[in-house]
């Protein structure tokens, strides 16, 4: 028996090499244009292309463009992508048996007492099907490549590989896994090579899932990905079909899997040889020497000189990968006769949990060899269990997970995992939300159940340890959001450097995106370091203080100049703050230098809270005048005195011989609140000192009026407040209302009252 691999050819695709010299070439190139929302078929026209075919379950559109004209597209936002339509052909290589994949059983196999796969359609994308072969049931087809009959099979890997799933039981030939299978020849690939396209392939898939074809064997490959490939066998998937890829024949040199089978919704499928004993000895399972190998291998089968059926009758062996994938199509088949409950996802958990260990590596027999016996029993199985579906959306883990077989009256614990950053949002069971809990107990299972969790991103909080300086708001954002540094934060005397992990400063903090938790950063600083320059106005010089902020200074040694007396540093131009050396201030400064005459005398003046009076500058014994009166809110000047006790009146003639400080006496005024009652009652008034507490006197009364308050103005726009007499003389005015609820002329009302005697009463009210 021997079989033959399709593999995708790894043509250059025009889109990607030559393109500088092709870049403006009018020659035509077969492409695949999917788009982002829905098919625009004006885009291709409109420049030039001509529409081959359009696909109804994916967004994707075969067409012929210029070659100048791709480049231009790719960048057009209606469209996701672009891809060559790309050949494919079929790779002689050399894989095995209907046999080994049933495990001890002998012919008549006993798992087939359960199931033949009666009925199941099995979909053969390939070269087609001889449907003149009397061993094989093909029901009906679809030439893809150019629409004319599918039942030829001019290469005969297709027939070969509908042989290996369903050849019939009729004691006339080779016999299938599953004899009662309904083949579907779906013929993609032509020619003595099986040469077809990826827009072929899509379109027989199409085919199969208008026609519910709901098992896909695919014995043909390739190493260039296809986005629009992979999207109709996601849609596929995601409509229940099995599908089943043959991994390639690329050999062991790293990772080799080839497309389809490299993609997540299909059954990658490897492939073992007998070694030693022969096809009827006692042979041991090896992996083929050409089989390709990788992480996405999900099961092994034989692929070693497979005899099976023939184009044109009769049998023939070949090997390959290609003959691997049917052993496992033709599984499915009786796995889904045996029990049509099965979804694909359980089925094909069900190939994981049952294929044989071999003894290789995972990536290289995936879960193991297929074992067609034991899926079969499992599968009955489950008619005494139920099944509970697990799935997870976001980061984060369920365990277990996948599809979970539980026998009828079990208990089953699921436990839910956030991944770093992340927090559980959402428990559905069954369809409905339940309470956030990390775990949960489906008790005395009697029924299927489904469990999904919904992890989202955690928000967290990014606060700032300023050290003294100015507060910086936090930052409240979900994990990997981006994130901006705050503005920096402001810190007399202080330069900052920037916010750091930690207090020891030795890992500065990147602000792109939210970490997985709550953070401090901690704010380092620099001192600056100041001058103190001396103006010392013609004076000796003094040399600059330079010293880090907030440090200890004293004052320099006082400048000398000839015929003046040195009075000090200060820190204006006009010598009115004296500078105090004690600690270095938080910016460059300039003193100035204060300086009079030998004998010029100050008389400087403390107003006491008045307003300010300047001071008095001449020489000893020049005569001088007092200086205009300061003022001061309600209150009186009374004089300027040598002491804060104004014992001592001070005169204004001469300038005494000393400098001194003169204090102003004040005497606190008195003044008058009036009360304009406005036809009310008199109310006295007050008469107190100025800024004394005051209280309101007891309202005033007026009949048939409300008394609502006193105010500063005729108008009654603003209202008076009782706490401290003012600085002036006021006349405060009542403000009244008149009492709505008294009738002032009075009312008189009857009563008409029935008393027992029959007297009437008439009772008079009035005022």
């Amino acid at each position: 028996t021997s079989v033959i691999t399709l593999v995708f050819a790894a043509l250059q695709s025009p889109l990607s090499a030559g393109q500088n010299s092709a870049q403006h070439s009018n020659e035509s190139v077969d492409v695949l244009i999917t788009f982002e929302h829905s098919k625009r078929p004006d885009i291709i026209t409109g420049n030039g292309g001509e529409i081959k075919r359009e696909f109804h379950h994916i967004n994707t559109i075969q067409a012929t463009l210029p070659q100048h004209v791709i480049s231009i597209l790719e960048n057009n936002p209606a469209i996701k992508h672009i891809e060559v339509n790309q050949p494919v052909k079929t790779l002689d290589s050399v894989p095995w048996g209907v046999d080994r994949i049933f495990g001890d059983e002998s012919y008549f196999f006993d798992s087939w007492n359960t199931s033949m796969g009666e009925g199941i359609r099995v979909g053969v994308i390939d070269s087609g099907i001889d449907e003149t072969h009397p061993q094989l049931n093909v029901v009906d087809g679809i030439n893809t490549i150019n629409g004319s009959h599918w039942g030829e099979d001019t290469n005969g890997h297709g027939t070969h590989v509908a042989g290996t799933i369903a050849a019939l039981q009729d004691n006339d030939g080779v016999v299938g896994v599953a004899p009662k299978v309904s083949l579907y020849a779906i013929k993609a690939l032509d020619g003595p090579e099986g040469v077809g396209s990826t827009a072929d392939i899509i379109e027989g898939i199409e085919w199969a899932i208008d026609e519910e074809i709901m098992v896909l064997n695919m014995s043909f490959g390739t190493t260039t990905d296809s986005p629009a490939l992979e999207s109709i066998l996601q849609t596929a998937y995601d409509n229940g079909h099995v599908l089943i890829a043959a991994a390639g024949n690329e050999g062991q040199n790293g990772d080799t899997v080839t497309y389809p089978a490299r993609y997540d919704t299909v059954i990658a499928v490897s492939a073992s040889e007998l070694s030693g004993g022969g096809p009827f000895g006692s042979p041991s399972d090896n992996l083929a020497s050409f089989s390709s190998v990788g992480p996405s291998v999900e099961l092994i089968a034989p692929g070693a000189s497979i005899e099976s059926t023939a184009a044109g009758g009769g049998t023939e062996t070949k090997s390959g990968t290609s003959m691997a994938a049917p052993h496992v199509s033709g599984i499915v088949a009786l796995l889904w006769y045996a029990n049509p409950s099965l979804t694909n996802l359980q089925i094909r958990n069900i190939l994981q949990e049952t294929a044989e260990d071999i003894g290789l590596e995972s990536h290289e027999q995936g879960y193991g060899l297929a074992r067609g016996d034991l899926a079969l029993a499992k599968a009955v199985d489950t008619s005494n269990q139920y099944i509970i579906e697990t799935s997870v959306e976001g980061g984060g883990t369920i365990s277990p997970s996948g599809t979970i077989f539980v026998d009828s009256g079990d208990d089953e614990t699921f436990t839910f995992t956030p991944d770093t950053g992340y927090e559980i949002s959402d428990v559905i069971i069954d369809g409905s939300s339940i309470d956030i809990v990390e775990a949960y107990t489906f008790e005395n299972v009697s029924q299927n159940h489904t469990i999904n969790v919904v992890f989202v991103k955690s928000e967290f909080t990014i606060s700032f340890e300023t050290y003294d300086g100015s507060s910086v708001d936090d930052i409240v954002a979900t994990y990997e959001t981006s994130i901006e540094a705050p503005g920096d934060p402001e810190k007399t005397g202080f330069t900052f450097e920037g916010w750091y992990e930690d207090e020891s400063f030795e890992t500065p903090f990147v602000f792109d995106t939210m970490p997985p938790n709550d953070k401090t950063l901690y704010a380092r600083w620099s001192q600056n370091e100041y001058t103190i320059t001396f103006d010392s106005a013609s004076g000796s010089a003094v040399e600059d203080i330079i010293a880090p902020y907030d440090a200890e200074i004293e004052a320099p040694e006082d400048p000398v100049k000839e015929g003046y007396v040195f009075n000090g540093w200060y820190e204006d131009e006009s010598l009115e703050t004296l500078f105090v050396f004690d600690r270095m201030p938080a910016e460059n400064i300039t003193l100035y230098a204060d300086w009079r005459g030998v004998d010029e005398r100050r008389i400087t003046f403390d107003s006491m809270g008045g307003s300010a009076v300047e001071r008095i500058i001449a020489d000893y014994n020049e005569s001088i005048e007092e200086p205009d009166m300061p003022s001061k809110e309600g209150h009186t000047f009374k004089g300027w005195y040598l002491d804060e006790y104004y014992e001592e009146a001070f005169v204004f003639d001469t300038m005494p011989n000393e400098d001194i400080t003169l204090f102003a006496k004040w005497e606190v005024n008195e003044y008058t609140i009036t009360f304009e009652s406005n036809n009310g009652s008199s109310v006295a008034s007050i008469t107190k000192a100025f800024d004394s507490e005051i209280t309101e006197p007891d309202p005033p009364q007026k009949e048939h009026y409300i008394f609502k308050g006193w105010y500063l103005d005729e108008d009654y726009e603003e209202a008076f407040e009782f706490d401290t007499m003012p600085s002036e003389d006021i006349t405060l005015y009542a403000l009244w209302e008149e009492d709505t609820s008294f009738d002032a002329f009075g009312f008189i009302v009857l009563m008409l009252i029935v008393v027992p005697s029959s007297l009437f009463i008439i009772i008079k009210f009035g005022v």
